[in-house]
């Protein structure tokens, strides 16, 4: 009755009182470190609307990397200017990192590859690549590919190997030969230059698992600048589904990462260290990936028709 009452005159209240009163700001930092913009923006919203249902805002910092700016992300977290920082990493070797920010007075969530040591006031959601890496390899071995490259990202990940064992399933070997390491992380050019090493080996692949969309967009353009039809000549497939695979000619088939739900599972593990101060969560793996089938993969062609084709 009194918070209706309260609303129906306009009032809002004052976030700096109810921290004095309370303890909280109502506010929690998000920090994306490596990762695709648009990847960081589908978790934010995953975020954002769990916090808001609690009252809470979310605060985003982009900078691009923990080395950048580790001493001031530590200074924010210790100020307790935020409640919680959810730390966002697409490097596998952040963890260490990482658990540098934690201290005692504001409770840190790492996603991602990182996994904190259990520890009051840290948590860890990690996502499980496997899944889709594996459908992808599947696909590709159903539709008879043998020769099958991989523009990687050049670092330790679990989605080439869940790929690499996949396919030994069906008695295929990933060719180290046919896995080039892309020079840039989300830039086109990058993923067109893989993709031209690959097409100039003497033995080309017939399907290509690309680790990230914006590579695999640039991928796709060499291929066609160099006069092949995708997915009659090579199959081309992407990695986390990004708004634009859906727009490029053909379709881009890809794998999606659920990022909304990595960023609502985030978000609850917030508040539920906020509001158990010594709980000790284990790291919790989410299952988020997905193959999402579009136009850029095929069956392989017989060698008669490639050459005749």
């Amino acid at each position: 009755m009194v918070l209706e009452r309260m609303k129906e005159f306009g009032y809002v209240p004052n976030p700096h009182a109810q921290q004095l009163v309370t303890g909280r700001g109502k506010m929690v930092m998000l920090h994306a470190a490596d990762v695709e913009v648009e990847f960081m923006f589908q978790m934010a919203r995953g975020i954002q609307n769990t916090l808001a249902a609690q009252g809470y805002g979310l605060l985003l910092d982009t900078m691009s990397g923990l080395d950048q700016d580790e001493s001031l992300l530590h200074d924010w977290i210790a100020s307790g200017a935020v409640d919680g920082t959810i730390v966002i990493t697409g490097a596998p070797d952040a963890g260490d990192r990482v658990a540098k920010l934690l201290n005692p007075r504001t409770p840190v969530v790492a996603v991602g590859y990182p996994s904190l040591d259990p520890a009051p006031r840290a948590g860890s959601v990690i996502w499980n690549l496997t899944t889709g890496a594996n459908q992808v390899a599947d696909m590709l071995a159903d539709f008879g590919h043998r020769r099958i490259g991989f523009i990687d990202i050049g670092r330790s990940d679990p989605v080439i190997e869940a790929f690499r064992n996949r396919l030994g399933t069906h008695g295929v070997a990933l060719d180290p030969d046919l896995v080039v390491v892309a020079q840039g992380l989300f830039d086109p050019e990058y993923g067109a230059g893989a993709m031209k090493d690959l097409l100039a080996k003497p033995s080309p692949p017939t399907a290509v698992f690309v680790r990230n969309d914006v590579l695999a967009i640039g991928a796709l353009r060499e291929a066609k600048r160099a006069g092949l039809r995708v997915p009659d000549d090579i199959s081309i497939v992407g990695h986390d589904d990004v708004p634009l695979a859906r727009y490029t000619d053909p379709q881009l088939t890809t794998v999606r990462v659920d990022c909304f739900e990595m960023g609502r599972i985030s978000a609850e593990m917030i508040f539920n260290l906020l509001d158990h101060r010594d709980v000790v969560l284990l790291p919790q793996t989410v299952d988020c990936t997905s193959l999402v089938m579009r136009e850029t993969a095929g069956p392989v062609k017989s060698p008669s028709r490639r050459q005749s084709g």
